[in-house]
């Protein structure tokens, strides 16, 4: 039997909540099983564990894992840290047609998200008291998107039920006032520094007898999971962490697992997709023709389509490079840093 273990599954689990999608939510983020959550709940009532930590380092905050948590009718077990990005505009407003000499405006929320891996959803509120159709209808407003990263949530903290949630600041965000006021952390420095001032002092407080890990490495540098379109500036991305950030954070996380445990940690996989950046390349696009098959071998694509495959493909090196940094610290945790110098990502340009 080994101490610790890495479960390369999909789909992942950590947005399926106790009744699978959440109220409120517009998807289950490809989460079906909550199999972080589901291996929680068994440690604690099959094989009598004490205590439970479960810490979901995964871009996207785990929603539906702190649904189940909140649910455990013993909180003093179970324990739950979130560290994740979070930026949620304020709604724009609708100048409407009010009385004369009035201001009068209507909110127009969207609960969107145009990034993976959720779809945008646009959404208009209808109320008859309201000016927005009638601005809208007359060509003198335009309905606008508030943007959110998804799933929204993950702000505050719940110590009754042993929750910790670390919101960071996206990197396009980080000269926002507004934003700022929910995070001051943003970035590789942030990142490390809620891992050593929030997760490692809770962590070795509720002295877990089992660590579970929601792992996710879509908050690698360039990694789709965490970029946003903005219109004028391209792609932006949200945090930019490197292999070494993933391989620290494991054995940060290790060392507790040591302490509390005899090194008992189980590693589960959840978001992490890739990148486009390297398949922009024409070197990259050349040979995306023939990788289909003999068949395409003997006719090119039409230039048409060859753009399109290119742009619906993902470059999966980055996410091998962050995936081998974290199951060799699970493997190694204490042992030396010099492969990582051959798994170092480049982030997006």
């Amino acid at each position: 039997r080994n101490r610790n273990v890495f479960c390369a599954v999909r789909p992942p689990g950590h947005h399926a909540g106790y009744r699978g999608l959440l109220d409120g939510a517009n998807s289950c983020g490809f989460c079906i099983f909550n199999n972080v959550a589901a291996g929680a709940l068994h440690a604690l009532e099959e094989h009598q564990c004490e205590r439970v930590a479960i810490i979901d380092l995964d871009v996207h905050h785990g929603n539906g894992t702190e649904d189940i948590v909140r649910r455990y009718a013993h909180p003093s077990r179970l324990f739950f840290f979130s560290l994740h990005l979070y930026d949620k505009e304020d709604p724009h407003h609708i100048q409407g047609h009010g009385a004369a000499g009035s201001d009068s405006t209507a909110i127009v929320p969207v609960k969107a998200n145009p990034d993976l891996p959720i779809d945008a959803v646009t959404a208009l509120v209808e109320d008859d008291a309201s000016p927005v159709t009638a601005a809208v209808a007359s060509g003198s407003a335009t309905p606008q998107r508030r943007y959110e990263f998804y799933p929204g949530t993950g702000v505050k903290d719940d110590h009754i039920h042993n929750i910790v949630n670390v919101p960071l600041l996206p990197l396009w965000a980080k000269d926002d006032p507004v934003s700022a006021k929910v995070s001051q952390l943003s970035g590789r420095e942030g990142y490390r520094q809620a891992i050593q001032q929030r997760l490692i002092p809770s962590l070795r407080a509720f002295n877990p007898t089992l660590i579970l890990l929601s792992i996710g490495f879509d908050a690698a540098a360039g990694d789709v999971g965490n970029t946003r379109q903005i219109p004028g500036e391209g792609t932006r991305m949200g945090i930019d962490l490197l292999p070494e950030d993933f391989a620290w954070a494991t054995t940060e996380i290790m060392k507790i697992a040591d302490i509390c445990c005899s090194g008992r940690l189980v590693s589960v996989l959840e978001g992490g997709y890739g990148e486009y950046a390297a398949l922009n390349k024409p070197s990259a696009v050349a040979h995306v023709p023939t990788t289909r098959g003999a068949a395409r071998q003997s006719a090119p694509a039409p230039v048409a389509a060859v753009e399109t495959e290119k742009q619906s493909l993902l470059n999966r090196n980055l996410l091998a490079r962050v995936a081998a940094a974290h199951v060799h610290r699970l493997v190694d945790p204490y042992g030396p840093s010099s492969h990582l110098s051959q798994t170092t990502a480049h982030p997006a340009k």
